[in-house]
């Protein structure tokens, strides 16, 4: 059996909800901690968990190329690696929810 791909808009509504905030937010443009941080954690996840290139991520989240995807992957792989710091700890157990709920949704969708 094939297991079930998430979209980038799917990724996006998921991420959204779980920070509280709408899938508009999320995409635009503010810098702000409460908005970049899950639109970082955003993009890692569709580049971890979809089929789309970096190209298509940038264009889903209106960035201006592959490189600020490439960029944002850097972080978040840091922030996970690095347990130093509190908001480091945040990021890696937000991801793990989010993927758990990731695995629930495909299974809703099989």
């Amino acid at each position: 059996m094939r297991k079930q791909m998430l979209s980038i808009s799917e990724i996006q509504q998921i991420v959204a909800d779980y920070f509280c905030m709408t899938a508009k937010e999320l995409i635009g443009k503010s810098r702000k901690s409460n908005v970049l941080i899950p639109r970082q954690i955003a993009i890692y996840l569709c580049g971890k968990h979809t089929l789309y290139n970096q190209i298509s991520i940038a264009n889903a989240f209106n960035l201006r190329d592959r490189t600020s995807v490439f960029h944002n992957n850097n972080v978040i792989k840091y922030a996970i690696s690095e347990n130093t710091h509190p908001v480091n700890e945040i990021i890696k157990n937000s991801i793990e929810a989010l993927e758990e709920m990731f695995v629930e949704k495909r299974l809703n969708k099989g």
